[in-house]
C-alpha cells in the first residue's frame, strides 16, 4: 500500500523548494537524482532533517550531498570458495570514498515484500511496513553518514591522513540517533517499544561493527537509548571514539 507523503516542512526553521531533482536549503549542495520514481519532496525533507539537526548541533559546514535513488541498490560480497563477486540487494548504502549515496526507490517490489526495523536479525519481515514516512528517514539515516563523514574529515586531518577514518560504529551510531530523533514522536515510540524499549549503550565499545551487524535494528534504538547521546555524538565527530582499527 502506497502512503501519503509525510511532509517535514512542518519540523523545520524554513521550508525548501524543489524543481525536478533539485533540493534546496540554504546554501548546501544538494544533487538527488531519480529514475522514473520522482520522490524529489520526500528525499528533500529527509535530507534537511539530517542537516538540520548538525546545524542545531553547532556544525555550520557547507555539505554536499548526492544521492541516487533507483530501482535496484546492490552490495557485494565475496564468496568464500570461489572468491566471486554475489550481489546482495539492499535498501540504502552511503560510500565514504565517493561521498555517494544510493537508495531503493519507494514502493518498488523490493520494498513492498520486506519491512523496516526488523525486530528478528535475520527475518526481513519481522517489522513494520516501509512507509513513504519510513523510507524518508532512512535518507536521513544514509545523509547522516555522509554529514559525519563531512565534520570528522575537517575536524581530524591528521588523523584522516594515517588512516584513522571515522569509526563505522561511530557512524552507525550517529545516523540511527538522528533518524529516530527526526522521527515523528507516535512512531518513533512505536519503533522503540516494538522492541521493548531496550537500555541505551553505557560503553563506547559498543560502537563497532560486529555488535551493529549482530542485529542493526536494535543496535539503531540503543542508539537513541544511550543517556549520554549528544556527547557521544560530539566525541565521534573529534575524533575521540576509535573502536575499528586504522584503515592503512
Amino acid at each position: 500500500m502506497r502512503a501519503k507523503i509525510f511532509s517535514m516542512c512542518v519540523l523545520l526553521a524554513g521550508c525548501y523548494t524543489t524543481a525536478g531533482s533539485a533540493c534546496e536549503y540554504r546554501d548546501h549542495n544538494i544533487t538527488i537524482d531519480f529514475g522514473h520514481t520522482p520522490v524529489v519532496d520526500s528525499a528533500c525533507s529527509g535530507v534537511i532533517a539530517a542537516i538540520k539537526f548538525f546545524e542545531d548541533a553547532g556544525y555550520d559546514d557547507r555539505f554536499t550531498v548526492n544521492i541516487t535513488v533507483a530501482d535496484e541498490v546492490f552490495t557485494y560480497m565475496k564468496n568464500e570458495n570461489s572468491g566471486a563477486d554475489i550481489p546482495i540487494q539492499i535498501f540504502g548504502r552511503y560510500n565514504g570514498e565517493t561521498n555517494q549515496i544510493d537508495m531503493s526507490a519507494f514502493g518498488t517490489e523490493y520494498m513492498n515484500t520486506r519491512t523496516a526495523w526488523n525486530t528478528v536479525a535475520d527475518d526481513p519481515n519481522s517489522g513494520m511496513e516501509i512507509t513513504e514516512e519510513i523510507w524518508t528517514s532512512v535518507i536521513t539515516h544514509e545523509t547522516s553518514h555522509a554529514l559525519a563523514t563531512a565534520v570528522y574529515n575537517r575536524l581530524n586531518p591528521v588523523m584522516v591522513s594515517n588512516g584513522y577514518y571515522i569509526s563505522n560504529g561511530a557512524s552507525e551510531f550517529i545516523a540511527y540517533m538522528i533518524q529516530l530523533s527526526t522521527t515523528r514522536e507516535k512512531l518513533r515510540n512505536e519503533i522503540i517499544e516494538s522492541f521493548d524499549n531496550p537500555e541505551g549503550f553505557t560503553s563506547i565499545w559498543s560502537l563497532n561493527p560486529i555488535v551493529h551487524y549482530t542485529h542493526p535494528h536494535r543496535f539503531g534504538v540503543q542508539s537513541y537509548n544511550t543517556n549520554n547521546s549528544m556527547e557521544w555524538f560530539h566525541n565521534a565527530l573529534h575524533g575521540k571514539i576509535q573502536t575499528d582499527l586504522p584503515n592503512i
